[in-house]
């Protein structure tokens, strides 16, 4: 049935930049790991068996260009927040790549006359994001885009003409393929399959699949002159075409599995797949299939001869086949499937970063650059990391065992193993830890992890995160809306229930502030160390982390966005998205300005807080209405931390630190400062500077009559 469709006719002027540089946008975050090589990719073009070019979120373009040399990122459009869809090269010179930018959801086109070595911008302002591109010669083009709109240039790119392809509700061709100026084939989400003979002007079906599978992929060899095509779907659909995309036949491959990306070289050798691990191929055009394994997480498949081929897909997945698919290496030697989970901060010196199936990193400057370290074997599905000292590391792993390092991470094993599954895991000091997990269960250490006892709880609810508050309070949560309070000096614990809800996440701006939130959106608020909670107001609800920086500014994550308060929670914003990951999981602020995320596929990014466009970070010298002194952090720490306190009135600031006995240990700050905020760091050494020794120290400031004094714990 052929409808006469709508065509808009509209002009854009044509915007090119001149160099590289000049399409990289400056961003408030970074991609530390893996930089930015971890994309999902979306789609790939192999020139020969040494040279291909990839494309994904993040303005990413992957280009390797012979055998000897690695795959280098040519384009990197993180700013601009660039999504890079599909790719398209007429020779081994001319190419074209579509996507949108996240903004506005608009679509783009670019092009590069230089095999990829640089790119320009042909369209920016698209109708909507473009999806699927294809060019006949380097005039005529087409580009399909959301809600059914397809693009077509005449001229090269210059100008483009929008068609409204009367497609039904919000589809779009996922798919397309043009024999000549006048001929082409589109696929639908709506099961069916459309033809034109006009350029692209007009539309018709040409074959509709009876379970109203959505079609994803489309492969017309080059031999076949546009002849011979297949689609592939989802359930399993697999259609074959023999004369130019009038008919269609339906193929079997034996399953019901979905199929996303389709490549034949020729009428009988081909092969198809999905992001499940299934490849199938077939030598005699579609009627019987081989299945061979690959990967999970395929997205897009290209076979050059019969032997070498390349895939592409989630998390930076690149890999190589030089036997028709049979074996398959991996190229990209940062891809991480696993998610990024924990954090944890020991010093400027030593961060670590762990995710699943064990992949672990570690950052020796404090998180600039990170290294990958060797995986961690039967860490699958971690739920804590700590360090109690610089050797002694513990991971909690989430079926029910405990993993120990006493080298400094750098080898792991299992050093406790329970029915119950353990949950977290945290140390007061380098001797004092405790372990909570399933069914209220609670163990205790006094000798550095050696020996483990079991504590009565008082609960048989889910316990899920311990808190450290100081040398003599503890707070635990739990599912059933349990808090605990552990009182060291009274040697007791203090249960209290806020709701019958999963309490889902906590954190203690000091020993006496510190909120809670519930996976139903509720917080409340504790002003004395957790004795007494008062519910204060509603919050984003899948909040999977959160922390504030003082009573007025948190911070928070919710899937791919980081959320801002300056209310104390009351109201939150969107002030940052990461696109490029389904899901974050959690952050740590490294100083005043510097916060280190982590997502999924092994991403580690770098957020500068003060050039959030809109945000209230926090002043470094704001004029406070009183005096005060923060808590100290990192705490515990070794051998650095940094000490903040604010100043009401200028005249003489006296800042020292003491020992258990009170002897003064190091005078930090003596003379006379302004009004504002400052902040020092003490490296655990004393007046004649030399470290001291593991404990618990106490730092006093003294300004006029007044002065205020808090503990601080070093572990070396």
């Amino acid at each position: 049935m052929c409808r006469h469709l709508i065509k808009i006719l509209v002009m854009i002027q044509l915007s090119l930049l001149a160099s590289r540089t000049t399409v990289t946008a400056q961003a408030p975050w970074k991609w530390l790991h893996p930089y930015p090589t971890g994309s999902f990719l979306k789609d790939v073009y192999v020139f020969n068996q040494d040279q291909f070019i990839a494309v994904g979120p993040a303005g990413t373009v992957i280009r390797k260009i012979s055998s000897t040399d690695s795959m280098e990122t040519v384009v990197n459009l993180m700013g601009e927040g660039l999504l890079l869809n599909d790719v398209f090269f007429l020779n081994d010179q001319v190419g074209w790549i579509c996507g949108e930018h996240h903004l506005g959801g608009k679509g783009v086109v670019l092009k590069t006359t230089d095999g990829g070595q640089n790119w320009h911008y042909l369209l920016e302002d698209a109708v909507k994001m473009c999806k699927k591109i294809y060019f006949i010669n380097e005039n005529i083009g087409w580009a399909t885009c959301l809600d059914g709109y397809l693009l077509k240039t005449t001229d090269g790119g210059q100008n483009w003409e929008t068609i409204d392809m009367g497609l039904p509700g919000y589809d779009f061709a996922p798919d397309l393929y043009f024999m000549d100026a006048d001929s082409g084939i589109a696929l639908g989400l709506d099961g069916k399959i459309y033809r034109t003979t006009d350029g692209g002007q007009n539309w018709s079906e040409a074959f509709s699949v009876q379970t109203h599978s959505d079609f994803t992929g489309l492969s017309f060899p080059a031999s076949s002159n546009g002849k011979l095509g297949w689609a592939v779907g989802l359930k399993g659909i697999v259609v074959k075409t023999t004369d130019y995309g009038r008919s269609w036949q339906q193929l079997s491959t034996g399953d019901d599995v979905s199929y996303r990306s389709v490549c034949f070289l020729n009428d009988t050798l081909g092969w198809i797949a999905n992001d499940k691990g299934n490849i199938l191929k077939t030598s005699d055009g579609g009627n019987t299939w081989q299945k061979l394994e690959s990967p999970n997480g395929i997205k897009s498949l290209f076979f050059i001869d019969e032997n070498n081929g390349y895939a592409v897909g989630d998390y930076g997945l690149i890999i190589n086949s030089k036997d028709g698919g049979q074996s398959w290496q991996g190229l990209n030697t940062n891809y991480t499937s696993g998610q990024m989970r924990l954090l944890y901060f020991f010093n400027e010196d030593s961060i670590w970063a762990l995710g699943d199936n064990g992949a672990f990193f570690c950052s020796t400057d404090n998180g600039y650059h990170w290294s990958p370290r060797p995986p961690i074997k039967g860490c699958t599905s971690p739920r804590a990391l700590t360090f109690n000292t610089p050797d002694t590391g513990w991971i909690v792993e989430a079926s029910s065992y405990v993993m120990r390092s006493t080298d400094s991470g750098a080898t792991w094993a299992t050093f406790y193993d329970v029915n119950d599954r353990n949950l977290d895991i945290s140390f007061v000091n380098a001797h004092n830890g405790w372990i909570c997990g399933e069914k209220g269960k609670l163990l205790h250490t006094t000798d550095g992890g050696k020996n483990w006892q079991n504590v009565e709880s008082g609960t048989d609810d889910e316990l899920f995160r311990i808190v450290v508050l100081d040398e003599q309070t503890l707070v635990i949560v739990g599912r059933s809306g349990t808090i605990l309070r552990y009182d060291e000096a009274q040697g007791q614990w203090n249960s209290q229930t806020l709701a019958h809800t999963y309490l889902s996440d906590v954190y203690f701006l000091n020993s006496q502030t510190g909120w809670v939130i519930s996976n139903d959106g509720k917080m409340w608020k504790t002003t004395d160390g957790g004795n007494t909670w008062t519910r204060t107001w509603e919050i984003p609800q899948n909040i999977k982390h959160f922390l504030f920086q003082n009573d007025k500014t948190g911070w928070a994550i919710v899937y791919s966005k980081l959320l801002s308060t300056n209310d104390s929670g009351k109201t939150w914003q969107n002030v940052c998205s990461f696109d490029d990951v389904f899901d974050l999981r959690t952050f740590y602020i490294l100083d005043e300005n510097r916060m280190i995320l982590l997502g999924d596929g092994g991403s580690i990014y770098q957020l500068n807080l003060d050039e959030l466009v809109g945000v209230e970070v926090p002043a470094v010298h704001p004029i406070p209405v009183s005096m005060q002194l923060f808590q100290n952090y990192p705490n515990p720490f070794n051998p650095v931390t940094n000490i903040r306190y604010r100043l009401a009135q200028g005249g003489p600031v006296h800042l020292a630190i003491y020992n258990l006995l009170g002897q003064r240990v190091r005078t930090l700050v003596n003379g006379r400062q302004s009004p504002g905020e400052y902040m020092v760091r003490w490296d655990g050494r004393n007046e004649a500077r030399r470290p001291v020794s593991s404990g618990l120290y106490f730092y006093r400031l003294q300004t006029g009559d007044k002065q205020l004094m808090r503990k601080m714990l070093l572990v070396r």
